[in-house]
């Protein structure tokens, strides 16, 4: 993935919540993976995702009723493309069941943060539209 790559969010707490998210998903990908090209593929949907996402968010930073659902659609497409990816990976070596749980722990572990998030800290940096 391109590590200068911007990821638009909605304030400094989601974009640390969406960057530890997708550092964790980056790690567990990477230690299954058994052949490094297979990783750098799944790498180049992540920058795919991200760039759908930006281009969502930039509609949904004008618009106060998409924001709600925009905020949590980057974990969730990433969660999706990694569950692809384990069908296109060898996976002799995986208990294919832990890391169907290990994906779906941490979706739902960064998805409880951002609704703590929103309900903490919902607006835009510099912005006092609220979410909800």
């Amino acid at each position: 993935m391109n590590v200068e790559q911007d990821i638009f969010c909605m304030n400094l707490r989601h974009q640390g919540i969406i960057v530890e998210y997708l550092q964790e998903i980056q790690s567990l990908m990477d230690r299954i993976t058994v052949e490094d090209e297979d990783y750098e593929e799944f790498l180049v949907v992540l920058a795919e995702i991200i760039e759908v996402h930006n281009e969502t968010g930039s509609y949904a930073y004008k618009d106060s009723l998409m924001r709600d659902k925009w905020f949590y659609t980057l974990p969730n497409m990433v969660y999706w493309a990694a569950l692809g990816y384990l069908c296109a990976i060898e996976r002799e070596h995986l208990n294919i069941d832990k890391v169907i749980v290990k994906l779906s722990k941490i979706l739902i572990k960064t998805m409880k943060k951002l609704e703590k998030m929103a309900l903490i800290n919902p607006g835009c940096d510099n912005d006092k539209t609220l979410l909800n």
